[in-house]
């Protein structure tokens, strides 16, 4: 009869152990690595807009209103202007397309000028700005520069940035007048995300492997005490039958 190797059931299951234990932790890790980055780089893009925000009221909006009494951005020269202004206060950000909605989903303006006018429906990032909630995800899609219709996925950051009336010193305050939503390069916060889960897979793994390899040293020492045993009461029993052989042989 085969005997039972402790050692190689110890090994085997330590072996499973150790790649779910090193698969649980990367995705935990990688999960909480990829929201601590995601609330870092949400209040990143909150700044940039509310610094936009700033930019368009003291050099758009306040100029016109007071040169034309009103902003109409049907207005050529105005648009231009507002593009203008948008352009250049983001020009040495990390920003790649910008929009501005009011309240009812519509585009005023972007840097993708031929997306005015388009409407956002049964958008939850975009409802929770107008509650006056920032709100980022990551998704991969097409980059918002690309008018040409190239499908190649991008890792992007969008934010939906509520947006306020300013007072005389620039500060936001009172109710929602619309939402600004800003469109980031995400490469670098999935990058971190993804070496995150891979460093905690390796270390678990690395950890998990050097302690299996300790405990099977003893294990193995225990597998041949218990081989050592098995063979003794083995030995037992044959003489024992021999010696029970025996006693019928001498009673017959």
């Amino acid at each position: 009869m085969e005997s039972f190797s402790l050692t190689k059931y110890f090994l085997g299951t330590g072996f499973v152990t150790a790649v779910l234990v090193a698969v649980a932790l990367s995705l935990h890790t990688s999960s909480e690595v990829e929201h601590e980055l995601l609330e870092r780089s949400k209040h990143d893009a909150a700044r940039l807009a509310h610094h936009l925000n700033r930019e368009v009221h003291e050099r758009f909006l306040l100029p016109t209103l007071e040169k034309q009494g009103s902003i109409d951005l049907e207005d050529p020269a105005q648009l231009a202007e507002l593009d203008r202004i948008v352009r250049l206060g983001i020009s040495e950000l990390e920003i790649q397309a910008v929009y501005f909605f009011d309240l009812e989903g519509r585009i005023t303006y972007s840097t993708n000028l031929e997306h005015r006018g388009f409407v956002v429906s049964d958008n939850p990032n975009f409802h929770r700005a107008t509650e006056g909630q920032t709100s980022s995800i990551v998704v991969a899609r097409g980059n918002p520069l690309d008018v040409a219709g190239h499908t190649e996925p991008v890792s992007l950051l969008e934010t939906y940035v509520p947006v306020r009336v300013l007072d005389a010193e620039g500060r936001p305050e009172g109710e929602v007048v619309g939402v600004i939503e800003l469109y980031q390069d995400a490469t670098e916060l999935v990058q971190e995300t993804r070496s995150a889960m891979l460093d905690v897979a390796l270390a678990a793994t690395i950890g998990i492997t050097v302690l299996m390899l300790g405990l099977s040293l003893w294990v193995r020492k225990a597998d041949r005490t218990i081989e050592e045993r098995t063979q003794a009461l083995l030995a037992a029993n044959a003489r024992l039958e021999a010696l029970s052989s025996d006693l019928e042989r001498q009673v017959e």
